[in-house]
């Protein structure tokens, strides 16, 4: 079991390994499967922050029903926004000053410039189908239609963690340089999986990049090694 576990562990894994593990109840359960791709899921919203300090989506995607509905306020966006586990900030969010003449609700907005927030979640799973951790990445990126012009706070966490999961140091945290036509932000993060009968039996370093344009579209990389 443990030349299995090492196997699985270093990527020489065979399906004779694969299938050892998930014979035995306590590994099948807290123990990803191999042959199996975690599972990464994107939420984004595009926002505005106005003169006053609110802030007002101008579209989402991938948001639960009950999050969108959140969106729609300046209070529940604020929230959603907000940071949550370890973070980093790049270029503070920025509120601007008023405009000294605006004659429309869509020059404000103009005048305020766009963000866009991007939160993609690996999710592994056991033989059995049970959630043994979530990795999360979000970055908030300010752009003006050419170019990505500002960073917002970064973060990445885990959650959802099963008993065995020791949720070690970030391994990376890398940003672009802005202002740029494109820009990306890369988090890694070092997650043991350890059993009182096994000890420490896996080592993850759940990982993903979100690369931002300047038209403010994304497109997102991820894996689990």
């Amino acid at each position: 079991m443990a030349a299995a576990l090492q196997r699985i562990q270093n990527g020489t894994w065979t399906n004779a390994d694969a299938e050892l593990i998930g014979s035995v109840p306590e590994l099948a359960a807290t123990t990803p499967d191999p042959r199996v791709a975690p599972q990464t899921a994107v939420e984004e919203i595009e926002y505005v922050v106005l003169p006053d300090g609110t802030v007002e989506a101008t579209a989402t995607a991938g948001l639960s029903s009950a999050d969108a509905a959140a969106a729609q306020t300046s209070a529940g966006l604020k929230k959603l926004l907000g940071p949550q586990g370890d973070s980093t900030v790049g270029d503070a969010v920025e509120v601007p000053e008023e405009p000294e003449a605006v004659a429309s609700t869509a020059g404000v907005r103009a005048a305020a410039g766009r963000w866009k927030w991007a939160h993609v979640t690996v999710t592994n799973r056991s033989y059995l189908g049970s959630v043994i951790y979530k990795y999360h990445h979000k970055a908030h990126f300010k752009y003006d239609g050419s170019k990505v012009t500002a960073w917002g706070s970064r973060s990445d966490y885990t959650s959802n963690e099963q008993d065995v999961v020791q949720v070690g140091d970030r391994a990376r945290n890398e940003k672009s340089r802005v202002p740029a036509k494109s820009a990306t932000s890369l988090m890694k993060r070092r997650i043991d999986l350890c059993a009182p009968v096994y000890g420490c039996y896996a080592t993850n370093y759940p990982w993903s990049k979100i690369k931002v344009k300047g038209s403010g579209g994304t497109s997102f990389t991820s894996s689990n090694k």
